[in-house]
């Protein structure tokens, strides 16, 4: 409607800037439904049911930012505590499994390249979920 609108008055300065700040208010959204803060930890292995296990026995990690896409999702590492960058991307196809742990404090991604889990808000974690399992 915007777009007619100025079609139709295309001197109104006051068009274009609605424009402009509807455009914001898209991007914003988006941002916010599709981006998330998370981190990503590095653990220890163990294989043979847990009876052996490799690694130095300490739980690091990375934060950086999950994005949600319309076919799979995207991690981008910011930050790491070991050097190490899981920056990947996957498409539906390639998730095998999502779970919600922890009481919903963990979202647990089995891909076909490897588990990852990412820690962040109930709330934020719940969004992942549903978006991953639908």
């Amino acid at each position: 409607m915007t777009e007619q609108a100025i079609a139709l008055d295309p001197n109104r300065a006051e068009l274009e800037e609605l424009r402009a700040n509807i455009a914001q208010a898209k991007q914003e959204e988006y941002r916010r439904t599709h981006f998330f803060r998370v981190t990503h930890k590095h653990g220890s292995g163990s294989v043979l049911g847990g009876m052996i296990s490799f690694g130095d026995g300490k739980t690091r990690g990375c934060t950086g930012t999950l994005e949600l896409l319309d076919d799979g999702f995207r991690f981008k590492t910011e930050q790491s505590q070991d050097s190490r960058r899981d920056d990947v991307e996957f498409r539906r196809s390639q998730v095998k499994k999502v779970e919600l742990k922890d009481q919903g404090q963990r979202v647990h991604i089995e891909t076909t390249s490897g588990n990852f889990d990412f820690y962040a808000g109930s709330s934020d974690l719940q969004q992942i979920y549903n978006a991953l399992t639908r």
